[in-house]
């Protein structure tokens, strides 16, 4: 069966079946036709120089189909009497803030409860690693200021503080390279968390579409669908996990920072309350006017 808009090929039909309204107005060769009164050279009349120029669907469509006996039967419908052409629907656009169940739907199709719990230990053990190692450096430098005004000149005096820098030296290079192994292993438990996160989404999306009917692809464009698969998935390949990954380690990081000063000065507090609620407010007011500018940008390479 062959199912084409070039009416040139209705001179080589066998048969053509001309329909108005339901009703057959004409059948026969292409030369029986003409000659019967039927303006089918109208039809047919196609510039010399663009033989394979394109006639929109809407002004006519031709089916043909290869009977048992070989002959070929095609069925012309003029202007006016096919179905129109179904125009594509507008995207719609989401407004407002990220629900959190869009962050949990992430967070579900790139690990469950159990790999979350075990990418939180290493996250929070590096920021401890980070704080006591810096913590235990400011002691250190505090038992130097008192052995030195302390000290004497005694044999002995200098063995103990040999002794003791040596001890100071190896608690810290412990604390180090476990800020460092924690850091490592962090980073690639993200990072599998990140690819598993991106290939379910990418399958289930394809999947879909697989499965979706032909009424989805007359209602939307090819660009939109070609967009959910490369540019969003780009995103979610490249820019999502790195996001992720700094908003993270920046939110531990500020956060412990500013516990470590308040339990060291607790007067400070009162100084971080606004300075956190001025944050809050700023990141309010950018993230509301740059989610909208990416939707709209998302919206028009569709």
């Amino acid at each position: 069966m062959l199912v084409t808009h070039q009416l040139q090929y209705l001179k080589d039909a066998t048969s053509v079946l001309c329909l108005k309204e339901g009703s057959c107005i004409g059948q026969g060769a292409y030369s029986e036709l003409s000659m019967q009164g039927l303006d089918v050279q109208s039809l047919v009349s196609v510039p010399e120089s663009d033989t394979d120029s394109v006639i929109e669907t809407d002004d006519i469509e031709i089916v043909e189909r290869k009977q048992h006996s070989s002959s070929i039967q095609a069925t012309a419908v003029k202007p006016g009497e096919t179905l129109k052409k179904q125009n594509p629907e507008k995207e719609d656009r989401y407004t407002g803030t990220v629900t959190w169940k869009v962050y949990l739907d992430y967070w579900k199709a790139g690990a469950g409860l159990p790999l979350t719990l075990l990418m939180m230990i290493p996250f929070l053990g590096a920021q401890a690693a980070v704080m006591c190692s810096d913590w235990w450096l400011a002691q250190w430098a505090d038992i130097e200021d008192r052995r030195v005004s302390l000290s004497s000149n005694s044999s002995s005096g200098t063995s103990d503080l040999t002794e003791t820098r040596k001890q100071n030296i190896s608690i810290y290079s412990a604390l180090v390279v476990s800020t460092f192994l924690l850091g490592f292993a962090d980073a690639g438990l993200f990072l599998s968390f990140a690819i598993s996160a991106s290939q379910k989404l990418h399958n289930r999306m394809f999947e879909r579409l697989l499965g979706a009917k032909i009424y989805f692809f007359d209602t939307n464009p090819v660009g939109r669908v070609l967009n959910r698969f490369s540019k969003d998935i780009g995103q979610i390949d490249e820019l999502l996990p790195d996001t992720f990954f700094d908003y993270t380690r920046i939110l531990l990081s500020a956060f412990s920072i500013l516990l470590l000063n308040v339990a060291t000065m607790p007067y400070l507090l009162a100084a971080a309350i606004p300075i956190v609620v001025l944050f809050l407010f700023i990141r309010h007011y950018y993230l509301k006017s740059s989610r909208e500018i990416k939707r709209l940008e998302a919206m028009s390479k569709s």
